[in-house]
C-alpha cells in the first residue's frame, strides 16, 4: 500500500442547509439538513485517499479537548494514522459551513490550533518524509503556509523526491497581492496545482478560464487542473496539451469537500500510471459521483467508484 501525506487543516466541520438565501442581520431562519463532521480539507482528503487505497498520515494540529480526542479515535478507526498530528493547548479549529439550495456553501471559521502549525513544527514532521506524495491544503487558515519560508520547506520536501499537490482554497479575508505572489510560487514549486475557478480568477487577477490558464502557464507552473463544479474541470499539463472533462451522475446532495475528492482521485490515477487525460477524467468522475452522496457515504471506495466510471467512459 502506497504512503502518501496530508498537510494541511484537521477541523470539526458543522453543515446546515439549505437555503435560500442570506438572512438579514438579526433575524432567525431554519433548515432541512445538518451534520457534524471531523474533517476540515485534510481531513476530507484522508478520508477518500484511505478509500481509494493509500496508506495515509496526516500532518496537522487539534486541540487537546474533545474534539481533539475524537479525532484520534475516529481516524484511528478509519485506518488513518495521526503519528505526525500535536495536539495544541488551543481548541481544536471548527468551520461551520452554510448550504444554498444552488448546493453553494460559505463558511465561517475558528482557526484554534491551526496556528500553531509553525515553521518548527511542520519542518520536523515532513523532514524524513522521501519518495511520497504530499497533498498541501489549508493554504489560507495556516499562517505559516504564507510565509516566505514555506516557500523553503517546499523545496526541500522536492529535494526529497517527493510529488506534491497544492490546493490553495479560499481566504477568509480575501486576496491579496502577497498571497497572491505566495500561492503562484507555491503552484510553480509544485507537481499539481488544483485551484477551483473562483480561487483561480482571484489568484490570476483573470475573468476568463482562458486567461487563468494561459497566466498559470506562463509563471512555470508543471500542471494545472481548474475545477469548474457542475462543469466539471479543466487544465493543462507539463506538455502544454489543454484537458477537460465534464460529468453529471444524478442528484447533487452534498458538495461541501467535493474539491479534496477530486484531488484524492487524481493522484489515484497517476499512481496507477494512468495518462494525465485519463487521471483527470476519473478523478472528476469520482467527485461527480461522491457528491450525489451524504456524509460519510461520500468516500467511495476504488473498486465502487472505478466500476461505475468504467460504464461512463
Amino acid at each position: 500500500m502506497e504512503k502518501i501525506y496530508v498537510l494541511g487543516n484537521l477541523n470539526v466541520d458543522i453543515i446546515m442547509g439549505y437555503f435560500e438565501k442570506w438572512p438579514s442581520i438579526g433575524s432567525e431562519v431554519t433548515g432541512n439538513f445538518f451534520d457534524f463532521r471531523y474533517a476540515g480539507a485534510a481531513g476530507n482528503s484522508a478520508l477518500a485517499l484511505k478509500r481509494l487505497g493509500f496508506d495515509v498520515y496526516v500532518i496537522s494540529s487539534v486541540g487537546s479537548d474533545e474534539f481533539g480526542e475524537r479525532f484520534f479515535l475516529n481516524f484511528r478507526k478509519e485506518g488513518i494514522n495521526l503519528s505526525k498530528c500535536e495536539k495544541s493547548k488551543k481548541r481544536t479549529g471548527m468551520s461551520v459551513g452554510i448550504s444554498f439550495e444552488n448546493k453553494e456553501r460559505t463558511f465561517f471559521t475558528f482557526l484554534g490550533a491551526l496556528e500553531d502549525m509553525n515553521e518548527t513544527f511542520i519542518n520536523k514532521e515532513v523532514k524524513e518524509i522521501e519518495n511520497s506524495w504530499i497533498v498541501i491544503c489549508g493554504f489560507n487558515l495556516i499562517p505559516f503556509f504564507q510565509d516566505k519560508r514555506f516557500l523553503e520547506t517546499v523545496k526541500m520536501m522536492k529535494e526529497h523526491k517527493n510529488k506534491i499537490l497544492f490546493d490553495p482554497g479560499w481566504p477568509p479575508e480575501g486576496w491579496n497581492d502577497g498571497k497572491r505572489q505566495q500561492a503562484v510560487q507555491l503552484a510553480a514549486l509544485s507537481d499539481w496545482f488544483v485551484p477551483n475557478l473562483s480561487e483561480a480568477q482571484a489568484i490570476s487577477q483573470k475573468s476568463s478560464l482562458k486567461e487563468s490558464i494561459e497566466y498559470f502557464k506562463k509563471q512555470g507552473i508543471q500542471n494545472c487542473v481548474i475545477k469548474l463544479g457542475k462543469n466539471g474541470s479543466q487544465g493543462f499539463t507539463l506538455d502544454r496539451h489543454t484537458l477537460s472533462a465534464v460529468f453529471q451522475v444524478g442528484e447533487i446532495k452534498d458538495t461541501v469537500g467535493a474539491g479534496d475528492l477530486f484531488n484524492a482521485a487524481l493522484i489515484k490515477g497517476i499512481t496507477l500510471g494512468w495518462d494525465d487525460k485519463m487521471a483527470i477524467k476519473f478523478a472528476t468522475f469520482y467527485a461527480s459521483l461522491c457528491i450525489t452522496k451524504m456524509g460519510k457515504e461520500r468516500y467511495l471506495s476504488f473498486e465502487e467508484a472505478y466500476a461505475s466510471f468504467l460504464k461512463e467512459v
